[in-house]
């Protein structure tokens, strides 16, 4: 067995890798390259909801649009909020709790607490509004 005396741990780091993901078609299934494409947040995005959450002081608007991002990916499903995904829109932890009170106080999301978990938090749809 042969053992690398280079400094970086992964002696390989430095080759490129060509991500591929499985895919299924018509013919079968098979591999095909990813597509490699920046973030964003899925859309229709109501005006009227993002109008309400803007006029809420704070970051309330930064935590409504990380919070329609992951619902966007979820599919609607109640999500949770990683910190990383706070890091990403800015929020720091006390910004994430009171922007969350907030937004939940105007009807714009709805919030599940469970002990000891981070809240499940779910958009409510523009026809739900009042």
């Amino acid at each position: 067995m042969y053992i690398s005396k280079s400094s970086s741990p992964h002696p390989d780091a430095g080759i490129p890798v060509k991500r591929l993901k499985f895919v299924k078609s018509d013919e079968g299934s098979g591999y095909a390259e990813a597509r490699n494409t920046a973030p964003f947040i899925k859309g229709p995005l109501p005006v009227a909801w993002l109008s309400q959450a803007a006029e809420l002081p704070g970051k309330a608007l930064h935590l409504a649009l990380a919070i329609q991002w992951l619902s966007g990916m979820s599919k609607g499903a109640p999500v949770k909020v990683p910190k990383k995904v706070l890091a990403t829109f800015g929020l720091s932890m006390d910004a994430y709790r009171d922007g969350l009170k907030r937004l939940e106080a105007a009807g714009l999301i709805t919030v599940m607490r469970l002990p000891g978990q981070s809240p499940f938090v779910r958009v409510v749809q523009p026809a739900q509004l009042q």
